[in-house]
């Protein structure tokens, strides 16, 4: 039961990334704005957005990524871990 739980999590998760890349190149592009604002270049200012969305989009969607796999490798740590204590159990027997 458990298991299936982050089954359906994990598959949410993956879902979710298109969403969580756009939020956090939207955040970039924010801060991009904020540093480009300064500049006379209207040019310039925009490059300062397209960079900052990019950056925040790349860096969002890998730390998401990376955090999803973790999950997939903890949940098969798991199972592997509940699988030697049930075959140690019947060993016993």
């Amino acid at each position: 039961m458990i298991f299936a739980a982050r089954r359906i999590i994990r598959l949410i998760g993956w879902l979710l990334t298109p969403f969580a890349a756009w939020a956090v190149s939207f955040l970039g592009g924010w801060l991009g704005a904020r540093l480009g604002s300064g500049i006379a270049s209207p040019g310039w200012a925009l490059v300062w957005l397209v960079a900052g969305a990019g950056f925040g989009a790349f860096v969002g969607a890998a730390a998401w990524i990376w955090g999803l796999r973790r999950a997939w490798h903890s949940a098969l740590r798991h199972k592997r871990e509940r699988l030697a204590k049930q075959r140690a159990v019947s060993r016993e027997l």
